[in-house]
């Protein structure tokens, strides 16, 4: 019979799961109402991290775990550990569509 493979072995290469890191904080005593309000957070902000980068929060969470960010979420950061994200604000000037000057004073037809 084969042995089953453990709840919270890391797997390699991958981003963890939503639920695979709610266990494991589970596992530590948290739940994300209570990571959230030992960090002085609310609930919703301490969620955003599984939709969108957020440094602060993948920070917090990986030292709960005992892991550095960039295994945990191993898409936003480069091969050096180094954040890779890039800037919105920068880019939205950068678009390819945005050639149109905008004319406040444009009156509609």
């Amino acid at each position: 019979m084969a042995q089953k493979e453990e709840t919270n072995a890391p797997r390699e290469k991958t981003a963890f799961s939503r639920s695979w890191i709610r266990l494991n904080l589970g596992l530590r005593g948290f739940t994300i109402q209570s990571f959230a309000k030992k960090h002085g957070v609310k609930a919703g902000t301490v969620g955003k991290v599984f939709t969108v980068p957020y440094p602060r929060m993948e920070r917090l969470i990986a030292d709960t775990l005992g892991l550095p960010p960039e295994i945990i979420w191993p898409s936003r950061y480069d091969s050096a550990g180094r954040p890779n994200r890039r800037n919105r604000w920068y880019d939205r000037g950068r678009r390819k569509n945005n050639t149109e000057s905008f004319d406040v004073n444009q009156k509609k037809d």
